[in-house]
């Protein structure tokens, strides 16, 4: 990526759409600290990436387009484990709620081998909402996601932002990302670099990419 900046403040939503190759994924490493950019600084509530990472990586979450489960932890489990990773003290009043909200209650005893691709997805999803992040980063979140989970994932993603949450997500295409009600911004991944697009997703948060 080349020439990209940008804030995001609370509540809103930014998409990052464009086709394969075109850098969201990089971006979104980035963004997360698992890349390391080569000039320029990434602040993320108020940290700063690059000297502050524990205070920043704390404060967001990064979902994957290929989510990574443990094979022998249950979706409760995986949640109570993600808990204790972030010490997170109302976790038990706050697993049902994410359960019944991601339509994973009847699952909350299945491993990951008995999730179907959007189910997986879903428990990704939950763990990153746990802590209650200011910035949550997804990629490609609707992948593998029937017409129903599509809008209900709109829908969270929607109230997140409406509570002031963060949110990135990036898209190969236009359609899937087009309703999400609420005011915000799109920027369009072409080649290595990012250019404003005209049209309008959604609401997001807090964090703020500046190049050198």
């Amino acid at each position: 990526m080349q020439s990209l900046s940008f804030v995001v403040r609370p509540g809103d939503v930014l998409g990052l759409v464009g086709p394969n190759g075109a850098g969201k994924t990089t971006t979104l490493r980035a963004l997360a600290g698992i890349l390391q950019p080569t000039s320029g600084s990434i602040r993320i509530s108020g940290f700063d990436l690059r000297t502050d990472p524990v205070a920043a990586k704390s404060r967001l979450a990064f979902i994957p387009d290929e989510p990574a489960l443990f094979d022998y932890l249950t979706v409760t489990e995986h949640l109570h484990f993600v808990a204790r990773l972030y010490g997170v003290r109302d976790a038990a009043p706050r697993i049902p709620v994410l359960l019944e909200e991601l339509e994973l209650t009847a699952k909350a005893n299945a491993l990951p081998s008995e999730l179907s691709r959007g189910m997986k997805q879903k428990l990704a999803i939950a763990c990153g909402l746990l802590h209650q992040p200011s910035a949550l980063l997804l990629d490609e979140p609707l992948t593998g996601l029937d017409p129903v989970g599509i809008r209900r994932m709109k829908e969270t993603i929607a109230a997140r932002a409406r509570e002031g949450d963060s949110k990135t997500a990036s898209h190969a295409k236009n359609r899937s990302a087009r309703s999400i009600p609420v005011n915000g911004s799109c920027w369009r991944a072409s080649g290595n670099r990012c250019s404003r697009s005209a049209w309008v997703w959604a609401r997001w948060c807090g964090a703020v990419w500046k190049r050198a």
